[in-house]
């Protein structure tokens, strides 16, 4: 026979009470498909005009274009917009440029975006111009998950200072990718 210490006992018994708790409180968790370039730039434009607090964005120049005015408006009205940028020029402060050593793409090649409004909204998917889906949520864990990405991005940039630093970067960066793409 094996006996449960007590301690354990308890334990697990307020874990399941708390977990029966924590199911009522679930809500459904939903990601919507935004098809169609006016609707995908409906969307964008949307959340970025009801963020209050924080946009964030990686994406290329075509939808930087796009949606540059919103993002100006949104700084103006005390928002920090910041993100990743690629192969855009010269991007409003807040957005950086991407360091560049990218050595593992979509097999279409195709340009994406993430739209993060307040870490309560996003929106990401292909571009726009390339007249695909985008995807909707409200859900943390999508949020969490595209921030912390564009985050990364931002930080790495941060310790990419020299051509010597990129290359390194690049190399590290095909190690690990020919690890993953046999």
């Amino acid at each position: 026979d094996y006996h449960v210490p007590s301690a354990l006992y308890h334990f697990t018994a307020k874990y399941i009470a708390m977990d029966t708790i924590n199911e009522e409180k679930k809500q459904e968790i939903y990601v919507f498909t935004v098809k169609g370039k006016e609707n995908i730039t409906a969307y964008c434009r949307q959340l970025i005009k009801e963020a209050s607090q924080y946009v964030m964005i990686s994406m290329w120049s075509q939808m930087y274009e796009l949606l540059l005015s919103e993002l100006e408006e949104c700084k103006n009205r005390g928002c920090n917009v910041l993100g990743i940028s690629h192969d855009i020029d010269n991007p409003m402060e807040g957005i950086e440029k991407h360091f560049g050593g990218k050595t593992h793409n979509m097999p279409e090649n195709m340009h994406w975006f993430v739209l993060s409004a307040d870490g309560k909204k996003l929106l990401y998917g292909y571009s726009v111009e390339i007249e695909k889906d985008a995807f909707y949520t409200e859900d943390t864990s999508h949020i969490y998950l595209m921030e912390d990405y564009i985050l990364h991005d931002m930080v790495m940039n941060h310790f990419i200072e020299s051509e010597e630093d990129r290359s390194k970067m690049v190399r590290i960066m095909q190690e690990i990718v020919s690890k993953v793409n046999r």
